[in-house]
């Protein structure tokens, strides 16, 4: 061990073993915690490639995305026919903020698998089937009108998505969200459009569907 993490009230501290001093410190001042909803002190798990801070309600992850960039990469390298490779190190990279990264190396992945229209059934489809979804939830969830940040990114994510779905609860779930973001953006047909391709197929029309008012089944 080389170095101790230091959590106080305002910020994380790394300080070298052999004398003490600070080596580091996050978030970089001026920024603290005493300003940030979104994160915060607590109690510090390291681990190798990631330090885990338990708050009062939630967990954060930290790692040097510049070591996770080198390490994805090298991996990519020696495996580059696999595709869970680039779908981690895609979502790495949307959870540190870098959409634009994590969409070339979800593309790469959705490549490697077998290309958009064609990809092989199994673990890797539907993670990114759900990533897809998930990512476009997270970046749509401030979508007013055709006008808002991020319609074209949801958009396309929705694109993916819907290549990726391969059963029919998938196929429901993808037409009902992507419908209600039409319906956001005022497009009635295209609303319309999927709802319909829900209802003339027997096996979409079987899956079961959470009424989001009442929370019932139909």
């Amino acid at each position: 061990t080389t170095s101790l993490y230091q959590p106080l009230e305002n910020m994380l501290y790394t300080r070298a073993m052999r004398n003490g001093k600070a080596s580091d410190v996050y978030p970089q001042p001026p920024k603290s915690w005493a300003n940030d909803e979104h994160q915060g002190p607590g109690n510090v798990l390291v681990a190798d490639d990631y330090v885990i801070i338990a708050t009062a309600n939630r967990l954060d992850v930290y790692t040097d995305m510049e070591a996770a960039r080198h390490k994805s990469e090298a991996e990519i390298a020696a495996h580059p026919d696999d595709p869970a490779i680039r779908l981690n190190y895609a979502e790495q990279m949307f959870n540190s903020g870098d959409v634009p990264t994590a969409l070339a190396k979800l593309d790469e992945a959705i490549q490697v698998l077998g290309g958009r229209d064609n990809m092989k059934p199994g673990n890797v489809r539907d993670s990114i089937y759900h990533d897809c979804v998930k990512w476009a939830q997270k970046l749509g969830q401030d979508i007013k009108d055709p006008s808002s940040d991020n319609v074209a990114i949801v958009q396309g994510l929705y694109d993916r998505a819907g290549a990726a779905a391969s059963n029919p609860a998938q196929q429901v779930d993808y037409r009902i969200l992507r419908a209600k973001l039409a319906t956001t953006l005022k497009d009635y047909p295209g609303a319309v459009k999927l709802y319909q391709e829900i209802i003339s197929d027997p096996d979409r029309r079987a899956v079961p569907v959470v009424d989001d008012t009442s929370n019932v089944s139909n």
